[in-house]
């Protein structure tokens, strides 16, 4: 007798433990022609395949798909990845078939989100008398839709983060380039001097030639003071630009650290939660540890109980056996005895029979003898 179940009547306790595979199994299977049939939900390389898809009809638009989320063979691991469908044997479903899976797959949790919507997105029902490859494709092309605003979303997030950070150093770059482009045109006006004036006057060429002079050293002392102006500005421009930088890069780095920390943390309570999904199991695996032993002593005891009871009811069956064995030669005995009784009486009855007949037989041949008064 096993230790563990007694003649098969109660089975052993079965252990408890965590499992994943409702989170990376399929979420629908169908029987077809070419046998069982698992669905999964579409991955983020699938997108990119059924964006490229080119065909009108939905249900070549599903055969397209069918590799994407099908699959002969069920997988829940991580490290494991499903195998797709072959194309071959894409081809050989039949056009039912193909109905009958898109059925499956448009009622199933993978399209969950598509189908009944959210918070933020609208639900898309199905139209009456739709056939299941075409409510599924138009599913699949929502779906396709959110998937992409969502990157669009996570993109202008991480653009608007950064954007603001780089505005005043294009502010003070776009300064400098004008203050630049200033410089630049009054150097080329001193490096290229303009024609002196002829006056026809000569009376008075001795006074405008000294006139002249004075204006034109006045002209090159404003030019030399407005490039040293120029100078000085973009100097300070410069610096202001450089400032900005380094605000912006400090920024930056404040942002990229905040960022890591956030990643830390959120890094540390993934951890904390597989450190207690790991004491969870432990502690599961404890609690069917003990209830196994309890289940153990239980069945021991019960085990040792149920032999006693089967001693016991042997033993009085032995005994009963016993009793009704000498009840049964009491019986013959008493049978016997009877039996005896019954051959005497009848022998008996007998005899007084010929002693009655043969004192009638002498009465007749005696008739002179007188009977005895009564």
């Amino acid at each position: 007798m096993s230790d563990r179940t007694v003649s098969g009547d109660q089975p052993e306790p079965k252990k408890k433990e965590l499992s994943l595979s409702l989170f990376l199994g399929p979420t629908a299977d169908v029987q077809t022609s070419i046998g069982k049939i698992y669905l999964y939900p579409m991955r983020v390389s699938d997108f990119s395949r059924f964006e490229k898809i080119v065909a009108d009809e939905p249900m070549a638009r599903f055969r397209e798909v069918l590799p994407c989320v099908a699959s002969l063979s069920t997988t829940s691991k991580i490290e494991k990845d499903r195998e797709p469908l072959a194309p071959e044997l894409v081809a050989q479903l039949s056009n039912a078939d193909v109905e009958l899976v898109a059925e499956a797959y448009a009622v199933s949790s993978a399209l969950q989100t598509a189908r009944s919507g959210s918070e933020d997105r609208s639900a898309l029902p199905r139209v009456d008398g739709e056939v299941a490859t075409s409510y599924v494709d138009r599913l699949l092309k929502k779906q396709l839709e959110d998937h992409a605003n969502d990157m669009r979303q996570i993109r202008d997030k991480m653009l608007a983060s950064t954007g603001g950070i780089f505005d005043q150093v294009r502010k003070s770059s776009a300064l400098l380039g004008s203050t630049l482009t200033n410089f630049e045109r009054l150097s080329r006006s001193i490096s290229t001097p303009a024609a002196m004036p002829v006056f026809e006057t000569k009376h008075l060429e001795l006074t405008n030639h000294m006139a002249e002079q004075h204006a034109r050293l006045a002209r090159e002392r404003a030019e030399e003071l407005e490039m040293v102006r120029l100078t000085g500005q973009m100097t300070a421009q410069s610096a202001k630009t450089l400032q900005d930088l380094a605000e912006a890069a400090s920024t930056l780095l404040e942002n990229l650290n905040e960022r890591d920390q956030r990643s830390d943390r959120v890094t540390r309570i993934q951890l904390w939660i597989a450190v207690g999904s790991v004491v969870v199991a432990a502690v599961l695996s404890g609690a069917a540890f003990f209830q196994d032993k309890a289940n153990n002593i239980t069945n021991d005891k019960w085990q040792g109980e149920l032999l006693s009871s089967i001693s016991e009811g042997n033993r009085q069956r032995s005994t009963a056996e016993e009793e009704n064995k000498k009840l049964k030669a009491k019986v013959e005995e008493l049978s016997d005895a009877v039996s005896r009784l019954l051959a005497a009486k009848v022998s008996q009855s007998t005899t007084e029979e010929t002693k009655s007949s043969a004192s009638a037989a002498r009465r007749v041949t005696s008739p002179v003898r007188t009977l005895p008064a009564p």
